[in-house]
């Protein structure tokens, strides 16, 4: 039996569109956040979506943003239902966030 395209599985299919769901929200808000990682492999690459050496499943979402603009991140992430780690935050905030949605899980 062939192994469903990664993309085709409903996890990966609903972090794929989240992902979309948090650029667009971005792009709004005229804020820069890029993608990172097997998401953002597969966002772009068909090939990623298949069995084979980049297919995998995406347990979370990472993303980059320009230090400068980490309110405005927080506020589009907020506005899209994502609350911050607050004890991560504290401890990594200068480096690293960590965001949880109740629905989407972190990025």
């Amino acid at each position: 039996m062939a192994e469903e395209p990664t993309f085709e599985r409903a996890d990966n299919r609903r972090a794929l569109e989240e992902l979309g769901r948090i650029l667009a929200a971005s792009e709004r808000g005229d804020v820069r956040i890029r993608a990172l990682g097997g998401a953002a492999v597969a966002l772009h690459s068909a090939r990623a979506r298949y069995p084979g050496s980049l297919a995998r499943g995406y347990s979370d979402l990472d993303l980059v943003i320009d230090r400068r603009s980490k309110g405005r991140t927080e506020g589009v992430l907020a506005g899209l239902g994502y609350l911050p780690d607050a004890q991560f935050n504290a401890v990594h905030g200068r480096t690293r966030l960590m965001f949880d949605h109740p629905v989407h899980g972190h990025v």
